[in-house]
Order: structure tokens, then sequence, then C-alpha cells
């Protein structure tokens, strides 16, 4: 099973995320539905990555959702532009980190030093 999860649409970035992840001698699964995200969380599963500039993704309830469900798990969230409101509204949903597009990648590492 798969340490992080991964949910986005643009088949592009996410192979770009999980090539980082799997140089950091991580698994990843990549999902590209909101169903996936409800029924497929394990319990090996440390952390969840939505790319929140997805509608079916950028969603207080979905995050609640995933929160309620797996209250020890890690979630990340990636957006092209973060308003206070928004940063806001998610974090108090239950994201643990938000960050810019442009810098997640980048910060990778760092975030796999939280597992």
């Amino acid at each position: 099973m798969a340490d992080i999860l991964l949910y986005v649409h643009d088949f592009q970035l996410g192979t770009e995320i999980s090539e980082q992840f799997i140089r950091l001698d991580k698994t990843v699964e990549f999902f590209n539905t909101l169903p996936a995200v409800k029924t497929r969380i394990p319990n090996e599963t440390a952390i969840v990555i939505l790319d929140l500039d997805e509608d079916d993704f950028n969603s207080a309830d979905l995050i609640s959702y995933i929160r309620n469900f797996r209250p020890d798990i890690m979630i990340y969230g990636f957006k092209r532009t973060i308003s206070k409101r928004i940063h806001e509204e998610l974090k108090n949903a239950g994201c643990d980190l938000i960050f810019p597009r442009s810098s997640f990648i980048k910060n990778l590492p760092g975030l796999i030093d939280r597992l």
C-alpha cells in the first residue's frame, strides 16, 4: 500500500510529484476522482495530497471528511493562489498545510521529514 495518496487531475504534475516521493523512497498512489478519495485511504497511508485548484478537491467538506475518517493522517494541499479566507476555511476543515502551487514541489523533501 502507499505511504502517500495523491489526488490531482493534471497527469504531468502528478507524475512530477510522485517522482519526487519515489526518489525519497516513498510509495505513491495516484488517483484523480472524488470517489477514490472517499474509498481509498488505507491504514498505511501517512499523507493525502490534494490539488486544491480542482473543484472536486477544493472543498472544506471533503477535507473534513478525510480528517474525520482518518484523524491521524496528514492532509496537504496546494493551490495557484491562496486567499486568506480560503486558507483559513481549509485549515479549519483539517488541512494541515496549504502551499502555493509554485513552491509545493520544492517543499516536498521537507514534507517527507514529517512522516
